[in-house]
Formats: structure tokens, sequence, C-alpha cells
């Protein structure tokens, strides 16, 4: 199985991720992903959201940042999908592999990874996880996806060395 077309050189195929709708209300909504293995999930937010999620089969290798509070060294995270990309603070967190005998993982809006990526681990069969939003997203109530990148782009005053940077290759969901 090859992630590039012979005929048509290139950029390695995207590998699908399937989501489906199980519930959606004004307070919450419940979905179900579903990941080829090696598919992905880039790095994303849930702004002011709690989100649960539960493996239920394969395995996921997480990449994740907390939105950063107070002084410290950051990693600086811009809006992928932006002109001018907004720059975010973030300390990224220690990478966390899950898998369907995993507890569940809450993540709230200022801790517990909220900014975070997700990828289906090779050779673990597809993976199937469970997510549980609370509330949902709604771009009309400040509640959207934005997808971000790693940048090597000091973010608030570098002159006291608070301020540190790094950058995250490919294989960062």
């Amino acid at each position: 199985d090859s992630d590039t077309d012979a005929t048509h050189p290139g950029p390695p195929a995207v590998k699908p991720v399937v989501c489906y709708s199980l519930c959606h209300t004004p307070a919450f909504t419940v979905s179900l992903f579903v990941f080829e293995e090696g598919a992905r999930i880039p790095l994303h937010d849930h702004v002011g959201m709690c989100v649960a999620s539960q493996i239920l089969c394969g395995a996921c290798e997480v990449h994740a940042y907390d939105v950063a509070q107070g002084a410290g060294h950051y990693t600086a995270l811009a809006e992928s999908a932006s002109d001018e990309a907004r720059v975010v603070k973030a300390r990224a967190m220690p990478v966390r592999h899950l898998t369907a005998e995993s507890p569940a993982v809450v993540l709230y809006p200022l801790s517990g990874g909220n900014l975070h990526g997700l990828r289906a681990v090779e050779g673990a069969g597809p993976l199937a996880m469970l997510d549980v939003l609370a509330p949902p997203y709604d771009f009309e109530r400040g509640r959207p996806c934005l997808y971000y990148e790693p940048v090597q782009k000091p973010v608030g005053n570098t002159d006291n060395n608070e301020i540190h940077t790094e950058t995250g290759s490919d294989e960062e969901a």
C-alpha cells in the first residue's frame, strides 16, 4: 500500500478520518471518529469547550498543548488557515499514547491539552474514538474550530528570555 500515486507524483495521499455525528444539541454533541491506520487530525482547538474522549479500538498518539498562562517557556502556535495568523502562546504537554484500555481523557478550556492533534498508530488497526463536546462548536458564539502549526516566531517579550519557540515536525499531529 503506497501513500503516493505513481501517475501523479506529489505529496503523500491523506488518509481519511470519518466523523459520524451521533447526537447534536445546543448543550453538547456526541461524535464517533474512525481513522485508518496512520490517519491524523491536525493540531486544533476547542475554544471555551470541555471535551471527553474515549478510544474504543485501535491506538492513538496525541500531541497536545495548553494555552500558556503567566511567564515561562512557550511554543508559538499560529493559525494555519489565516492570512494574518493569530499566534498563541502554548505550553507543550508530554505525548500521550491512548488505547481502548486507557481511561477517558477530559480536556478543559485552559488545561488538559485543549490544543491537540491526533494520529492513529500504524500497526494497531483502525482507530475508533467517541467524543463528547460541551458546549458544541458554534462559530457565531465564538467557538470555531481553529487549526494551528508550530512556528519559529518569538511571542511577547524576548529581551528577558521568558519566551522560547520551537518548531514542530510534520510528525506532530
